[in-house]
């Protein structure tokens, strides 16, 4: 698999955007970083966080620095929607990057140096599913919300679905509302099935997704296939 290519430029001094480009995901947004809170992640020496908007996108972006301290590489996790089209996947790349020569970089467009842009290929190539939503509706609802929308972008940022031995994972609507199914697509003997649910909907600013999951045993394998148990699939069917 190819390695991703990263673009960072400084805009007068005081904002960074980040843009990747590989084989598998093409051109991404770009993403918006004020350098302040890129300073504020170097003093704190620890996991820093952000929710990154596009201002020219409808829809938030999402992306996640890890500062590495033992071996000083910045981790960078970004997720963004292929398009307007809200049956579109969801998108990843995450990508590794010398701490050092970016810091240099940062403060000599900060100082008002040259150059305002660096270009690196990641230092390694850390795969990501595609999240695949299959139906449509109770996405929607999910984009029309600002809150909720902001909930679930953080729930599928959080970590739980970045496998990477998963080539997608396929997300089904539940009949309660601003909820979902999910089930990975992989080549493993076990896969994760499960469930996010929008627990206290009544009131948005305690409401927050809860994930149930459990392992079973992956239908794509054939061994699996002599030994299919009804029970599992009909308790996928009830999730």
């Amino acid at each position: 698999m190819s390695r991703t290519m990263i673009k960072v430029r400084a805009i007068e001094h005081s904002v960074l955007t980040f843009q990747t480009i590989s084989v598998e995901n093409g051109v991404s947004p770009r993403f918006l970083l004020p350098v302040r809170e890129f300073e504020e992640m170097d003093r704190k020496g620890q996991l820093s966080v952000k929710s990154i908007s596009n201002a020219e996108h409808p829809i938030p972006h999402q992306a996640v620095f890890i500062r590495l301290t033992s071996s000083r590489q910045l981790l960078i996790c970004f997720r963004w929607l292929n398009s307007l089209d809200v049956s579109s996947f969801v998108r990843a790349e995450c990508v590794q990057l010398p701490y050092d020569d970016l810091e240099a970089f940062v403060g000599e467009s900060k100082r008002g140096g040259v150059p305002t842009e660096w270009k690196r290929l990641s230092l390694e190539n850390h795969s990501s599913p595609r999240l695949v939503f299959l139906d449509k509706r109770n996405l929607r609802r999910c984009l029309a919300n600002k809150a909720i929308r902001r909930k679930l972008l953080r729930c599928l940022l959080g970590g739980r679905f970045s496998d990477p031995e998963v080539q997608e994972i396929h997300f089904r609507d539940r009949a309660i509302p601003y909820s979902f199914t999910y089930q990975e697509i992989c080549d493993t003997p076990v896969r994760t099935v499960g469930s996010l649910t929008l627990f206290y909907q009544d009131d948005l600013d305690k409401a927050y997704y809860h994930v149930r999951s459990h392992k079973e045993p992956n239908p794509a394998r054939p061994e699996y296939r002599m030994k299919f148990d009804p029970y599992l699939h009909e308790r996928w069917d009830l999730l």
